[in-house]
């Protein structure tokens, strides 16, 4: 998670792409884990960074 708040940090015109690619990175790799709640703390985070980004459609980016 702190990759991928550091990509957002950037504010780049790539920043929303490479962050989104960091979670989406993340959650896969925590896909088969047995801590489920360090998977959820993920997806958390990833939910909040959808709604803060304030990109239309944002919401739809499909988690699993």
């Amino acid at each position: 998670m702190s990759y991928a708040q550091f990509e957002q940090s950037l504010n780049d015109e790539n920043s929303l792409q490479q962050t989104r690619g960091v979670y989406r990175q993340a959650n896969s790799a925590l896909k088969d884990c047995e801590e489920k709640e360090e998977r959820l703390m993920l997806l958390e985070a990833w939910k909040e960074f959808e709604v803060n980004s304030h990109y239309v459609g944002a919401l739809h980016v499909k988690y699993m």
